[in-house]
Parts: C-alpha cells; sequence; structure tokens
C-alpha cells in the first residue's frame, strides 16, 4: 500500500462535502471522517496560502479587511497591472497538489475505499466525477483490494 491519496487544492471543498453526503456505516463511516478531517486540515493550508496571494496583490482598509467593490465581493487591486501576475499565482496554487498521508488509520481508509467499490447508491453530474476522482486517488493506494 502507498501511504497518501493526492487531490489538487481546488477540489478539497467538493470532495470533502461528496463525502459527507454518503450514506456509510461502521468502519467506512469512521474512515469518511477521518478523510474529511484530514481534507479540512489541508484546505485550511491551502486558504491560508490564498490569503498570502491575496495580501500580495489586494488592497485593505483601515480595520486589515480585503477592500471590494461597491456592493460586489470583487477585491480590489493595488496595482491593475498585476492582475495577469495574481491570477497565476492563484492557478498555481489551485492545481497544486494536496498529499493527505493515510498511514496512521490505514485501516478504516481501506474500509472507506471497499464500501466506495461497492455503493449501491447513483452518482450523476458532479457527483460522478468527485467519486472517480476519490476512486482514481485510492486506486493508487490499493490494487484489486490488496495492499501492494
Amino acid at each position: 500500500m502507498k501511504n497518501v491519496v493526492k487531490f489538487r487544492n481546488a477540489e478539497l471543498v467538493a470532495i470533502g462535502n461528496f463525502l459527507g453526503n454518503l450514506n456509510l456505516k461502521n468502519m467506512a463511516s469512521l474512515g469518511r471522517s477521518k478523510l474529511i478531517k484530514l481534507i479540512v486540515a489541508k484546505n485550511a493550508d491551502y486558504q491560508s496560502d490564498l490569503n498570502v496571494i491575496r495580501d500580495q496583490f489586494f488592497e485593505k482598509n483601515e480595520d486589515g479587511e480585503f477592500k471590494t467593490e461597491k456592493g460586489g465581493q470583487k477585491l480590489i487591486y493595488k496595482n491593475v497591472s498585476d492582475r495577469k501576475e495574481a491570477d497565476q499565482q492563484f492557478k498555481n496554487i489551485s492545481d497544486d497538489v494536496a498529499v493527505i498521508s493515510i498511514t496512521e488509520y490505514s485501516n478504516k481508509f481501506k474500509k472507506l475505499y471497499e464500501a466506495l467499490q461497492n455503493y449501491e447508491g447513483e452518482f450523476s453530474n458532479q457527483d460522478a466525477l468527485l467519486y472517480e476522482l476519490v476512486m482514481d486517488a485510492f486506486d493508487k493506494c490499493f490494487k484489486d483490494g490488496k495492499e501492494e
């Protein structure tokens, strides 16, 4: 068994929400809960990294909060000419891979993987894509239900 699952930073929230909506029991449910906690921690790191970029490129008010355009949520650039650079940095950090170690709870994660393989519910649209992402990540850790 490999000791990690990998997801893009931009996928973390959607994957966590997807997993949270599944009907799972026993050890598979515990595995899901552990994975969601690890995803939440990785997402906090990602959000922190995004804030570093925001600090670099966007204006703040006297209270230290980011300024927004009137009536909107759109942040105001310190220098509009930096927009391409900011967009590129946001894209890079969003595309970075979050590596989640599953060594500590490997038995629970294996049960989650098995439950997902045999999940009887139907997936469509975004849930189908998220299911594929999660299964691909677990497939790289577990092969045919046997540890590598």
